[in-house]
């Protein structure tokens, strides 16, 4: 008689913030000041955040890097100093041309700042009022590691030219699908995974409070019953092992909300897992 393998599925979130160090110096704050230069650092992610393609240990690598925004704000006049530039991990210096200056004409004066990792994906939104940006992200052309920073720097602080210190925060969430094979002699192939009525289509926005905190949200969300993130593996997993498979980054969202009206389970996010045991048939789990 066929013997089948029994599969549990865990799927597993990873957030994390990077966090960058500390300078020194004292500048006259109603003088204008040297360049306006970045730094960032990152501290390690949860164990389970071990794929190349999540940022990771104590540092960017050489060739990361981000795109800034940035708005000087004096009394009631506000002036766009970054817009979209490419700031450069050059062996662990940042680096970017041409070179912006600070300039304080009173200690009330303020710069915001808003950074986001990796470069090239963003837009500032035309708002008025505070710095705000928004980056668009489509499950079926976009899966990486998406990740922000906000900063104010004020013209009453001690050093008000000293390096802008970025603290990178995860915004997109990092599923990654673990099979289990329970069975104690039959083993098991992973052949494919994908997913269903998910939040597809969506924009990251970063922002900045009255009182400079910085504000992430998703907006113009979309969710779909179609299938996404769909990968194929053809993995084999023996009896009694387990199986990781590759992480997908997603819109941060609820689980129990469904396609459309009402609250039917079938229209809910759905993870379908396509497996074949060792002298069986394929098959395909549907997943709540």
């Amino acid at each position: 008689m066929l013997k089948t393998s029994i599969i549990r599925i865990a799927a597993a979130l990873t957030g994390a913030l990077l966090l960058a160090g500390c300078s020194a110096g004292f500048e006259d704050p109603v003088r204008n000041g040297g360049p306006v230069s970045f730094q960032a650092g990152s501290l390690l992610l949860r164990d389970d955040a071990t794929k190349a393609d999540i940022k990771e240990g104590n540092s960017f690598d050489s060739g990361d890097a981000f795109s800034v925004f940035g708005m000087r704000n004096s009394g009631s006049t506000q002036s766009l100093v970054f817009d979209d530039v490419t700031v450069t991990n050059d062996s662990g210096t940042w680096k970017y041309s041409p070179t912006r200056s600070w300039s304080w004409s009173s200690t009330t004066d303020y710069y915001d700042f808003v950074a986001v990792y990796p470069s090239g994906n963003s837009a500032r939104m035309d708002i008025s009022g505070d710095l705000a940006v928004s980056t668009d992200f489509d499950l079926s052309t976009d899966n990486y590691d998406l990740l922000t920073a906000t900063y104010r720097r004020k013209g009453s602080v001690q050093s008000p030219n000293a390096i802008v210190d970025l603290a990178f925060s995860h915004v997109t969430s990092a599923v990654k699908v673990v099979v289990i094979n329970n069975s104690e002699s039959t083993a098991v192939s992973v052949d494919a995974v994908s997913f269903k009525n998910l939040m597809v289509v969506g924009a990251a926005k970063s922002t900045l409070d009255l009182y400079g905190n910085g504000l992430n949200s998703w907006i113009n969300l979309e969710r779909s019953s179609a299938t996404v993130r769909e990968s194929n593996y053809g993995s084999s997993v023996a009896a009694g092992s387990r199986y990781e498979c590759a992480y997908d980054f997603m819109i941060p969202q609820q689980l129990d909300q469904a396609v459309g009206s009402g609250s039917d389970e079938a229209n809910m996010p759905r993870l379908l897992l396509t497996y074949t045991p060792e002298g069986g048939s394929q098959s395909t789990a549907d997943i709540c």
